[in-house]
C-alpha cells in the first residue's frame, strides 16, 4: 500500500460554504493540534483457569496493565462470554458506570503458505475453515483467503459470502500445486548433506566441506529472501485493517517459519562438522576445522524481521494464529493443542521452523497450534473469540510510539495471553489511516453523517480536475459558547484517492476553526456546510475516500466517491 508525502492528493480550497446560503470564505489550516486527545487503548485478554478452562465472571479488580513497566488505570472493562457482554467504563476519578460490552464485526484472514505446504496437510485444512466460518461467522463478520508462493496472490477479497468462500477453498484442494522453487532447492542440499556424510570416510572423493557448506549458505540465502518477501506482503494485508474496529484474526498455515534462515540445514551441516573433527580418517577434517558459524547465525538471522512483523500487527490490532497439520498421525487422539514456548510440538523437521510462529503468537496474544487436526486448533480460535476480556486505560502520547504491555492476574492459578505491545496512534494518524482502510472497504461508520457532492470534471491545462464538496451536517457538530456571544468548534477533513485495491496517493489533511455569533449559530442550526475539494483524477486511481471528525467531540464520519468518465 502506498503513502508518498512528498505529492498532495488534492487541492483543498480554503472556502467554507453553506447549503443553502455561502458563509464568508474563512481561512482552512491549522486547529488538529489543538484537538485534547483523549482516546482509550485497548488490549484484549484471554484467561484460563487452573483446569485450563476458559475463565469467566472476572472482574477489571482481578487485573493489572503495565505500559513500559508502569501501571495504567483500567478505565475501560468489558467480557466477552457466552451471555449478553457487560462491563463498566471509568468517566472519572471516582465515577464508574456499567455498560454493555460492544458486538463488533470481526475480520479473518485465512493465509495459505503454498511455499512449503505439502498438498496434503495444506487440503486438510480447508473443511475446517468452511466447518469454522459455518459455525462461528456471524453478522457483519468478513474474511479473505490469500496464498503465498513467492508471490502473494488475494484468491477471495474480503466477503461475507459463505457460499463463495465455499467455491474458493474447492478450486484451491482441486490444485495439485507443484513443489516451489525453495522446496526443490531444500531437497537439493538434502540430498547433498545425506552423499557427503557417505563421502566422509571415502578417500577418493571430490567432495569438500566448503562446497557443501556454500550450498548451504545459498538455500539460506534465499530462503532469507523468500521470507521479506512474504513478511512485507503480511504487512500489508494488517495495514489494510488498520483504520477497522473489531477483533482481527490472521490464521497463518505454514509448515515453516524459523528465525535462522537455513537452520535446520545448518544444524545437519554442524552436526556432520562435529563427526568430522573428532574422526581421525574423515576427509572432511580439513574443511571442517574453518568456517564462519558465527558470521552464519548472524547474517542468517531473521528474528527481528519476525519481531517487527509482530510489532505491525499489535499496532494495527491482529491476532496471528498459526497452525500446521503436520504430524497429526504421531500426535492421534490428542485433544491439547501447545501454547506458544513449547517446543517439543512436531513442527517440520526441527525446532528450528517452529521459533517463527512461536514468536508471532506469543507477541500478539494468539497461539501455534502444530500437530493437531485442523478442526482442534479452529475450535481453538473459536474458543478465544468467545471468552475474552477487553481492558482499555488512557495513554498519553509519550517518548515512543511502540509501548511494552504486559497484563498480570490476581487470581492464583489463573493465565492470561494477550499481545505484548500496542502502538500508539495520535488521532490524526488514526484518521489517515481509517481513510486509506475505507478505499478497501467502504464500510466505516459515519456518524457525522458525511456526503460527497460533485461538479463535472474540468482542467487547468496539465491535468484534469473533479470538483467535490464534502457536506457535513451543522447539527452532528459539537460548538461551545466562549461567554463573550461566540460559538466555537471545528473539523479536520481528511482526502486520498485510490484504485479500490490498495494503492493510494498520500493523505491530505485540511482543519477548519469556526467561531459564529451567537445568532449565527442559531441560524445555523438545521443546515449544511460543504468544504471545497478539487481531486487531481489520475489514471488508475477511481475512487476519493473523505474522513471528517469534529474537534471537540473527537466523532467521526467517513464516504467514499467512484469516480467515472477519466483515464484509466
Amino acid at each position: 500500500m502506498s503513502r508518498p508525502n512528498a505529492r498532495l492528493a488534492l487541492i483543498l480550497c480554503t472556502t467554507l460554504l453553506a447549503d443553502p446560503l455561502a458563509l464568508p470564505a474563512q481561512e482552512a489550516g491549522g486547529g488538529f493540534a489543538e484537538i485534547l486527545d483523549v482516546r482509550v487503548t485497548s488490549v484484549d485478554v484471554v484467561v484460563t483457569g487452573p483446569d485450563g478452562s476458559s475463565a469467566r465472571g472476572l472482574t477489571s479488580a482481578d487485573f493489572e496493565i503495565y505500559e513500559n513497566g508502569r501501571r495504567q488505570e483500567i478505565t475501560n472493562f468489558y467480557e466477552v462470554g457466552a451471555g449478553p457482554s457487560s462491563g463498566t467504563i471509568k468517566v472519572d476519578g471516582n465515577t464508574t458506570i456499567d455498560v454493555a460490552g460492544p458486538r463488533s464485526a470481526r475480520q479473518f484472514i485465512f493465509y495459505f503458505d503454498n511455499g512449503t505446504l505439502s498438498v496434503q496437510n495444506r487440503n486438510q485444512i480447508f473443511p475446517a475453515v468452511r466447518a469454522f466460518l459455518e459455525k462461528h461467522m456471524e453478522p457483519g463478520d468478513e474474511t479473505m483467503v490469500v496464498t503465498w508462493n513467492r508471490g502473494l496472490d488475494v484468491r477471495l477479497p474480503w466477503t461475507r459470502d459463505l457460499e463463495a468462500v465455499d467455491s474458493t477453498l474447492e478450486t484451491m484442494a482441486g490444485e495439485l500445486a507443484n513443489a516451489s522453487q525453495l522446496q526443490l532447492e531444500r531437497r537439493r542440499v538434502e540430498r547433498i548433506l545425506d552423499q557427503l556424510e557417505v563421502d566422509a570416510e571415502d578417500p577418493s572423493t571430490l567432495t569438500t566441506f566448503a562446497m557443501v557448506e556454500a550450498s548451504v549458505r545459498s538455500y539460506a540465502e534465499n530462503v532469507r529472501h523468500d521470507m521479506a518477501l512474504s513478511v512485507s506482503a503480511i504487512s500489508k494485508l494488517l495495514a489494510s485493517l488498520s483504520g477497522v474496529d473489531g477483533r482481527k484474526v490472521l490464521v497463518l498455515a505454514t509448515e515453516s517459519l524459523p528465525t535462522k534462515a537455513g537452520g535446520e540445514m545448518f544444524e545437519k551441516l554442524e552436526s556432520i562438522r562435529t563427526r568430522a573433527m573428532v574422526s581421525t580418517t574423515s576427509t572432511l577434517r580439513p574443511g571442517a576445522r574453518s568456517g564462519s558459524r558465527a558470521v552464519d547465525s548472524s547474517r542468517f538471522n531473521v528474528a527481528p524481521m519476525i519481531e517487527q512483523l509482530g510489532i505491525a500487527a499489535n499496532a494495527t490490532g491482529v491476532t496471528i494464529y498459526a497452525i500446521n497439520p503436520r504430524g497429526t498421525a504421531k500426535n492421534a487422539g490428542k485433544s491439547d493443542l501447545q501454547e506458544p514456548g513449547d517446543t517439543s510440538m512436531d513442527f517440520g523437521e526441527s525446532v528450528q521452523a517452529l521459533d517463527g510462529v512461536n514468536m508471532l503468537a506469543r507477541n500478539t496474544g494468539g497461539v501455534a497450534m502444530v500437530g493437531a487436526p485442523a478442526t482442534l486448533a479452529l475450535d481453538r480460535i473459536a474458543r478465544d473469540l468467545g471468552s475474552y476480556y477487553s481492558l482499555g486505560y488512557k495513554a498519553g502520547p509519550g517518548d515512543t510510539p511502540n509501548r511494552n504491555i504486559e497484563v498480570r492476574i490476581k487470581r492464583p492459578g489463573h493465565n492470561v495471553r494477550s499481545r505484548t505491545s500496542v502502538y500508539y496512534r495520535s488521532l490524526e494518524t488514526e484518521m489517515a489511516d481509517r481513510v486509506i482502510a475505507n478505499h478497501l472497504r467502504a464500510d466505516l461508520s459515519n456518524e457525522l453523517g458525511v456526503s460527497l457532492e460533485v461538479d463535472p470534471i474540468t482542467s487547468d491545462g496539465s491535468r484534469q480536475l473533479l470538483p467535490m464538496r464534502i457536506v457535513i451536517p451543522v447539527d452532528s457538530l459539537t460548538l461551545l459558547p466562549r461567554g463573550d456571544g461566540t460559538f466555537t468548534g471545528g473539523f479536520s477533513v481528511f482526502v486520498c484517492s485510490g484504485d479500490g485495491a490498495g494503492d493510494t496517493s498520500g493523505v491530505n489533511v485540511q482543519s477548519h476553526r469556526i467561531s459564529w455569533p451567537d445568532a449565527q449559530a442559531v441560524e445555523m442550526k438545521g443546515r449544511r456546510i460543504g468544504f471545497a475539494v478539487q481531486v487531481p483524477v489520475e489514471k488508475g486511481r477511481h475512487q476519493v475516500s473523505v474522513g471528517v471528525v469534529d474537534h471537540l467531540s473527537q466523532i467521526q464520519g467517513f464516504a467514499t466517491m467512484r469516480i467515472t468518465g477519466h483515464p484509466g
